[in-house]
């Protein structure tokens, strides 16, 4: 792999959380660890009432690959 282009972090949440993007902020510093700072990558955070199978976080990505 490349460089982490996009990240979506999906988590179930309750109506009076706030803090979607200090949960997201574990994953972003996953991937900078991996790849490094300089890349940067998009990132979108949302918060909903739930998610498929009971799951309480989806991490959903898009990488750049090698040729």
């Amino acid at each position: 792999m490349k460089k982490l282009v996009k990240l979506t972090v999906l988590m179930a949440t309750t109506e009076q959380f706030t803090q979607h993007a200090t949960v997201a902020d574990g994953a972003s510093d996953l991937f900078v660890k991996i790849f490094g700072s300089e890349a940067g990558h998009v990132r979108l955070v949302y918060g909903v009432q739930s998610l498929p199978v009971g799951a309480p976080l989806i991490v959903d990505t898009i990488f750049e690959i090698a040729p």
